[in-house]
């Protein structure tokens, strides 16, 4: 085998690797953001990652913030434009699931109320339903990826200041039984879903939890937990989105949101929004017809 030879085939490896892992265009993942600490203190430090559903709302992993004493201390980072600085919001309150479970990390849902809203003019994500992500599961997509922060690496230097820098990781949908093998516990389908890493071996690093976990342009999953991101080509677990939709639709219902759905491509997906909004627009509605009755009363 000439020298030539071994070198095109190096590069071709090279090539293919790479294509596996790549930089993430913010304009189409505005809604993926980073959630951490706004003190230094090692008892209460924070990084996860999260979706942002709403201008006001952020889905996390239940394990981000189950533990934080004082959520005041928590502000939201992500892009309101692509060009520009992060944005950060700090937030309100915080909700996790009824049924998380800390020791099987089941229902791993938690969700942030933030203390204003997102300066963004971003288009937030559909939560697809269960049909969506069944489908996502046992169907071989492509464009099957995970949202990550260089700054969550293994040795990479962690910024505090106004810029992240996001990386998508290829990943595959696999049946939960071989991450059963993997880590050696029984995982709940209903709320589970497994993944293998493609992307030169890479999958999601400890402050990626929370994150999402893309499939066919829809969140389907975020991080919830997997091995030491150091060891190559091994699996990682999601908590489904699709389960997390009672807790989204009641939590909404509490604070003046409600969840409406719509169909995307055949499937059932939902989206947050405002009542308040719709009652204002109902109000002006209703006062502009009986302007318009009164005024016909009048000329007639």
């Amino acid at each position: 085998m000439s020298n030539l030879y071994k070198i095109s085939i190096i590069v071709l490896l090279y090539i293919i690797v790479k294509k596996q892992c790549f930089a993430c265009e913010m304009k189409e993942f505005q809604y993926a953001i980073t959630i951490r600490s706004m003190r230094s203190i090692p008892s209460q430090s924070l990084t996860c990652g999260g979706v942002l559903l709403h201008g006001q709302w952020v889905l996390t992993a239940a394990h981000c913030v189950n533990d934080i004493r004082e959520i005041m201390d928590i502000e939201v980072m992500g892009l309101s434009d692509p060009e520009g600085p992060f944005e950060r919001i700090a937030i309100r309150s915080s909700k996790v699931h009824s049924l998380y479970d800390s020791k099987t990390v089941e229902y791993d849902y938690a969700l942030l109320y933030l203390n204003e809203e997102f300066p963004t003019y971003l288009k937030y994500p559909k939560i697809p339903g269960r049909a969506y992500v069944e489908n996502c599961i046992n169907t071989d997509y492509q464009k099957t990826f995970v949202v990550a922060w260089e700054e969550n690496l293994p040795k990479k230097k962690k910024r505090t200041g106004h810029s992240m820098t996001p990386y998508c990781i290829k990943v595959k949908t696999e049946e939960n039984g071989v991450c059963m093998d993997t880590f050696r516990s029984k995982l709940n389908n209903k709320v589970m879903m497994c993944t293998r890493s493609v992307s030169d071996g890479r999958q999601p690093c400890k402050g990626d939890s929370g994150g999402p976990l893309i499939c066919g342009g829809l969140v389907v999953g975020l991080v919830s937990f997997g091995m030491d991101c150091r060891i190559r080509y091994k699996e990682s677990i999601f908590a489904r989105v699709d389960a997390s939709i009672p807790f989204i639709q009641e939590t909404m219902r509490q604070n003046g949101f409600y969840l409406e759905n719509d169909t995307q491509e055949g499937y059932e997906v939902y989206t947050i929004v405002n009542a308040g909004i719709i009652v204002e627009h109902s109000s002006l509605l209703l006062g502009v017809t009986l302007i318009l009755i009164l005024l016909t009363t009048i000329y007639n």
